[in-house]
């Protein structure tokens, strides 16, 4: 589950460091990966991470019930970024076969809207 997350603007880098609070409600048997997307206004990603939580250290297989686990991602913008206000969604998903976990409430793309960022 997805408690919250925070975004900052990366130190002397032309990034944004995401980092997503998830808490582990059970076991997991499969290790799955996180993301973080950033949209522009027609909805097509800029700037993305995906990979194993906390780097790969901490893999969902580990995770214990009631743990919480901060998994930073670093989105690397575009050179030519203009300003302006763009969509930042997350979410998990299964490697192999692929398909991102499903949410609740749902959503048609299975990615949480975490908001905007100007």
């Amino acid at each position: 589950m997805l408690l919250g997350y925070d975004v900052a603007p990366a130190r002397s880098a032309d990034a944004l460091d995401v980092t997503l609070y998830w808490f582990a409600l059970k076991e997991l048997a499969t290790d799955y990966k996180s993301f973080v997307h950033l949209l522009d206004g027609g909805g097509q990603v800029i700037a993305q991470h995906d990979g194993d939580p906390v780097g790969g250290f901490t893999p969902t297989t580990r995770w214990q019930p009631g743990e919480v686990i901060s998994d930073r991602h670093r989105l690397s913008l575009p050179p030519a970024l203009s300003g302006g206000s763009y969509t930042l969604k997350a979410g998990m998903y299964q490697f192999e076969p692929m398909h991102n976990l499903q949410i609740e409430p749902g959503s048609p793309d299975g990615r949480i809207d975490l908001g905007e960022v100007v």
